[in-house]
């Protein structure tokens, strides 16, 4: 069994935006898991797309509000932080619509297991009342687990095909190309689009948001398996350079260039950055240890360090809310 199973658990690509495979609606996932709880008038079922699932795949929760006439009703409120032991990477809301004489609402999340073992869904509550009336009574349903079980194989995890990111390739061979520009594919492919583009007369796509190109070469450092080759100093150079060309692509902080310690300063001026300065701090100064100082990174050392740079491009994306 691989010595570093929990890294893939945050590389299921329905977690880090940008994947290429249908979103849930276009999915259609089938629910063989069903909750219902009824009120009356009002009916809460909470649905799963699994009871069991591995740490590189997404479980996907619908739930469905739906009230007789005379009533109305709201879908359960959402808090992420609720879901001990998930990542929501995706919510959506569908509008109201009539089914068999009933006000239907729905709701899909996607979440991402951070951890193997038994997790669970817990307790959704729907409050509801009657038209004309401020009294508002609870419909809850019950607590769901979930059995996530760990990754022997990091292979099992699926990758997308390089799309002129971070490639397995160039981080796997020792006299690859430099980490810090594992990403200098991407500008010529954009500049060769634009060229072809203006001789069509069409305008130029959208630039490609700095966090997908963050999760994307996340994703190409799993693939590379550099852990699983001993190569752990390549893989905290790699995360590093990550790291710092998203900081540069998102905030136009000079961050490749910067020793850590002119970096941190920079960010301690930057208004977005100045919350995370102390987490970019542990995981930048521990990196330059293994790095430079061959310090030996037990497993939840690599996991600790992996979490700190996803979590932080996740709160800082173009739209999050932190």
């Amino acid at each position: 069994m691989s010595r570093w199973p929990t890294i893939v658990v945050l590389l299921s690509l329905a977690a880090c935006g940008g994947a290429d495979g249908p979103t849930p609606e276009e999915a259609g996932p089938a629910f063989p898991v069903a909750k219902t709880a009824d009120a009356g008038p009002v009916r809460l079922t909470v649905r799963l797309s699994a009871e069991s699932l591995s740490l590189a795949e997404a479980l996907v929760l619908e739930e469905e509000v739906s009230a007789e006439p005379g009533f109305t009703a709201e879908l359960p409120e959402f808090d992420a932080s609720e879901f001990e032991g998930f990542g929501a990477v995706a919510v959506t809301e569908s509008p109201p619509v009539e089914e068999a004489g009933r006000t239907v609402l729905r709701r899909r999340v996607t979440l991402e297991p951070e951890r193997s073992g038994t997790l669970g869904i817990p307790p959704r509550e729907s409050w509801f009342r009657r038209q004309g009336e401020d009294r508002e009574s609870p419909v809850q349903s019950d607590p769901i687990p979930i059995a996530v079980a760990p990754i022997e194989d990091p292979s099992a995890a699926a990758i997308p095909e390089p799309r002129g990111l971070l490639r397995p390739e160039e981080v796997a061979a020792g006299g690859g190309p430099s980490p810090l520009l594992f990403l200098a594919g991407l500008p010529v492919l954009a500049l060769v689009a634009i060229l072809v583009l203006r001789r069509r007369r069409r305008p130029a796509p959208p630039p490609v948001p700095a966090h997908e190109i963050a999760f994307e070469s996340l994703r190409r450092l799993v693939a590379a398996k550099l852990l699983e080759a001993g190569e752990t100093e390549r893989f905290f150079t790699v995360l590093a350079a990550i790291l710092r060309e998203y900081v540069e692509r998102r905030f136009a902080v000079r961050a490749p260039e910067r020793t850590t310690e002119e970096f941190l300063r920079e960010a301690a001026e930057h208004e977005a950055l100045a919350a995370h300065r102390e987490g970019l701090r542990g995981f930048l100064t521990f990196a330059d240890r293994v790095k430079f100082a061959r310090h030996a990174a037990a497993e939840s050392d690599v996991q600790t360090s992996f979490d700190t740079v996803k979590t932080f491009v996740a709160l800082t994306a173009e739209g999050a809310h932190a």
